[in-house]
């Protein structure tokens, strides 16, 4: 086996052009342990095959959340394994904000987010650096719809995305880049918008890397940039392998790279005592082993969870009426009442708030959402509190609700996925809010609140 990896190393430099840049890429990684442990080998193999020299290093976002390992640890493992691997870029992802204080300034390298920043920091929006002998431009931009996904009191303030952009790649090329990299937290495609339309006013960018959709694209066209996703939970390397011909533009090849699943990679002893550490916190108040609990392809907000989670939003806001929605998978993943089978149905943060509206807007809230769910059959919804009345086709006909208060409104319990519009996909919510709707924030996770319905012996 040795040998064989000494024989593959050998020819895989032998194949590698004289000052070809090699950019190692990954993206929605959440917190993954259990991968991360092999992705580690293969990002240092790589990156001495190629020379660290010729290699730049980039995270594209959703690193922190997603996995007991970096609930736990409140993000900070997730950052420790970037800087441990010297990672020379990050660019944060939606749930990289769940919890604050948010975890930024602790990343050693650089954080790009040119459309963001938030209290005590401020993203870069571009760097360039010198690798493999050739002056590359790297662009940082969050998810699209991220204003959408934070609550007014997030302390985080936005600016047009496009705009930023179009600043960044007139800078980088005044600067004389050679090779133009927009890291983005974004699929190909998203809510009223595509890469392709935006690559269309930005031919000059070379590659793309893309996040936020889970996608494994090893490399496409879009326009005229080459786009990469490297996939979600450490399952795949995005390799990018870029030769400078002395005329042209340059020449890009790409794939993604699975770890082996026999190799592991041996942490310094800080990052092993806290896996350690988040090892048997997992074992103590899940009651199995942590390491597996990512978020399954398939899950369901249904059943027994979906009875506790109703319960919690009305013990801890005192609603009357509480609205809940997921997006599921196919299959339920059970419904044994105990925590670590809710960790698996709900692994990120939704904060449990509590909103008052009139009769005519909760009906609206419940009729909006009862209709996106026609379009998105995934989409998982619970009403607690009201009594709904359907035809045939399953359109709502009519709603029984709890009588208004002396104000004429009634209290609804809901988290911020919900008071913020299901990602970005219904607007009568942040509306409201932005036009001055009261968000009574508890500050509590509704997995917190569930886990301790559960009766576990720690939070």
């Amino acid at each position: 086996m040795r040998v064989l990896a000494a024989v593959s190393f050998f020819l895989t430099a032998l194949l590698l052009t004289a000052g070809e840049l090699t950019i190692l890429a990954v993206g929605d990684t959440h917190g993954e342990m259990e991968n991360w442990t092999r992705l580690a080998a293969l990002i240092c193999r790589e990156r001495k095959i190629s020379g660290a020299e010729n290699t730049l290093l980039a995270d594209s976002g959703d690193t922190l959340y997603g996995s007991f390992a970096g609930f736990f640890s409140h993000g900070d493992l997730p950052v420790k394994i970037l800087n441990h691997l010297q990672f020379d870029v990050w660019v944060p992802g939606n749930h990289d904000f769940e919890y604050r204080p948010y975890s930024f300034g602790a990343f050693a390298g650089t954080v790009l987010g040119g459309d963001w920043e938030c209290a005590g920091f401020r993203p870069r929006t571009w760097k360039m650096f010198v690798r493999a002998g050739h002056r590359i431009a790297v662009i940082g931009l969050g998810v699209r719809d991220l204003k959408h996904r934070l609550l007014p009191d997030s302390g985080v303030r936005f600016r047009e995305p496009d705009e930023v952009l179009d600043h960044a790649v007139s800078e980088a090329l005044a600067a004389k880049a050679e090779l133009l990299v927009l890291i983005w937290h974004n699929g190909l495609h998203w809510s009223g918008g595509s890469l392709y339309e935006c690559m269309r006013r930005h031919p000059e960018i070379h590659v793309v890397i893309g996040a936020h959709t889970h996608q494994e694209i090893p490399g496409r066209k879009a326009g005229q940039s080459w786009y990469v996703q490297p996939g979600s939970h450490g399952r795949a390397l995005a390799v990018i392998r870029v030769r400078f011909p002395d005329r042209g533009k340059p020449l890009i090849r790409s794939g993604l790279i699975r770890p082996d699943v026999r190799e592991k990679y041996c942490w310094p002893p800080e990052i092993a005592g806290m896996l350690e550490v988040s090892h048997r916190a997992g074992m103590r108040r899940l009651g199995t082993a942590p390491g597996p609990l990512r978020q399954p392809d398939n899950r369901d907000f249904r059943g027994v969870f979906g009875d506790l989670a109703e319960k919690v939003l009305k013990r801890t806001t005192g609603a009357a009426v509480t609205v809940l929605a997921m997006y599921q998978g196919t299959e339920s993943c059970g419904n044994a009442p105990d925590a670590a089978g809710f960790f698996r149905v709900y692994p990120y943060a939704g904060r449990i708030c509590m909103v008052e509206l009139v009769p005519e807007d909760l009906e609206q809230v419940i009729r909006d959402l009862v209709r996106f769910q026609h379009k998105r059959p995934k989409l998982s919804v619970r009403f607690g509190g009201i009594r709904l009345y359907r035809d045939r086709k399953g359109n709502v006909t009519k709603m029984e609700m709890p009588p208004p208060g002396p104000d004429g409104r009634i209290r609804v319990g809901m988290t911020d996925f919900e008071l913020l519009g299901a990602g970005d996909r219904q607007a009568f919510l942040p509306r409201k809010i932005a036009a001055g709707l009261a968000v009574a924030d508890t500050g509590i996770l509704l997995r917190d609140a569930v886990a301790e319905e559960l009766t576990l012996p720690e939070r």
